[in-house]
Parts: structure tokens; sequence; C-alpha cells
């Protein structure tokens, strides 16, 4: 899905602009044609501008937020397919989405959710970036080594760090969560 989409359009607003920006670093650094806009009114007007070869990626850790449901909303409506990524279960984003990842579910009892919610939509993002990678190896190791990343992406898989290995080992147990990216089509 994402790895053959015309345009990738990419939604969050306030502590979800983070992992969205990151997506869109990452993508661009695979030569993908994205875009991400940080006023939820211009996001609105590119989602409406969508069609059947685009995607539309929505991060809201709520999944509530009314800015980011508009603007899925509307990306769905234009033909896109969509993706959201939230921590809640049944949020009013994924009534719009046709692929919905769900990032946890528990509420906090400390104030504010920013950090609880960053940290695991980074992951996803992460993860959605090295199945793209895997999709399609050749095509996306080239367009590294024309964003000028090839041999970042190379060291960091040679010296990644401890914490690294140890995600890899988990996905790589019970739950490849790669793979399940991969299988359901959304790299």
């Amino acid at each position: 899905m994402l790895a053959t989409a015309r345009t990738i359009d990419i939604y969050g607003v306030e502590n979800s602009c983070t992992p969205a920006s990151d997506l869109l670093t990452k993508l661009t650094y695979l030569g993908l044609c994205c875009r991400m806009h940080t006023d939820a009114y211009l996001q609105q007007i590119a989602a409406a501008h969508l069609g059947v070869a685009d995607v539309a990626v929505a991060f809201s850790h709520s999944g509530c937020s009314m800015d980011t449901v508009k603007a899925l909303r509307l990306a769905r409506r234009a033909g896109a397919n969509t993706i959201a990524v939230t921590s809640r279960k049944n949020p009013l984003l994924a009534k719009y989405a046709d692929v919905c990842l769900y990032t946890g579910g528990e509420d906090t009892v400390i104030y504010g959710t920013a950090i609880f919610s960053r940290i695991p939509d980074l992951a996803v993002v992460d993860l959605l970036y090295m199945g793209i990678i895997q999709s399609d190896y050749e095509r996306f190791s080239r367009s590294l080594d024309k964003s000028g990343a090839g041999a970042f992406f190379v060291i960091f898989l040679q010296g990644r760090p401890p914490v690294f290995d140890a995600f890899l080992r988990f996905s790589n147990g019970k739950l490849n969560l790669l793979r399940l990216f991969c299988g359901a089509g959304i790299c």
C-alpha cells in the first residue's frame, strides 16, 4: 500500500506531529512522494484532493482528535486508502480507516500523555519503514543511497544498540509485527 502509493498524506496535530514528521522524513529518504502539513486546515484541503492511487496516514493517540478525523474522513471520501495509528480501541478515527494500527490501550494515571503516545507511535513508524524497505530491497536501498542515508542505514544495522537486538528477538518470537504489516499489505 505505502510502497506503491502515488502520494502519501500524513496527518496529526499537537503531540501526534512528532511521529507524523518522523514518518515523513523516513518516506522521503525512500524516495516516496509524501507530504505533511502542520496546519489542520491544509491537511483537510490536501485530503480532499487525493484519489484511489493515494494513501493517507493519520496519527491520533486518542483516536478522536477532530481535525485528524476530518482529514482522514475527507481522504477516504476522495477514494484514498487510509491508515490510522491510535492507542484506543474503537476510536472515531478507525471508522474512516481501511487499516487501524493499535499501539496500546491503557490510560495512564500520570497527567499528560505525550511520552506514552510518542514512543509506541515512533515504533510503528520504524516498523513501517523497515517493512517498506523489505518489500523491495533493491529499489529502496538505491533510494537510500541517493538520499545519502544508505551508509548510515548499514552502520545502524551493524552497530545497533542492545535494545534493538532485544526488539528483534521479541519480534522474531511469537509475533513478528514487521511480517504482520507486510503480510497485510500495509507496507
